[in-house]
């Protein structure tokens, strides 16, 4: 599981490169990790620009228009920015 300093670094990568940029598809890969359902997902973020990314203790949060996904990552363990 990564570390605050980690956390805040990965928050400053996202939101230096994903800020007001438009998610075009969400693949969900292990969908096991969800905590919710996947279309609930993929409606608050495919589509819709990234507003903001924020840190809230281990929590990574990325807000849309729609809605905001919070991330765990001990859950999913990394993100992968293609």
């Amino acid at each position: 599981m990564p570390e605050l300093p980690d956390l805040e670094h990965i928050k400053e990568v996202l939101k230096q490169r994903l800020e007001e940029e438009k998610v075009e598809k969400v693949e969900i890969l292990r969908p096991l990790i969800l905590r919710c359902l996947q279309g609930e997902l993929i409606s608050v973020s495919e589509g819709v620009p990234l507003q903001s990314v924020q840190r809230r203790g281990k929590f990574l949060l990325l807000s849309f228009k729609s809605g905001t996904l919070v991330f765990h990552l001990m859950l999913p363990g990394r993100f992968q920015l293609a």
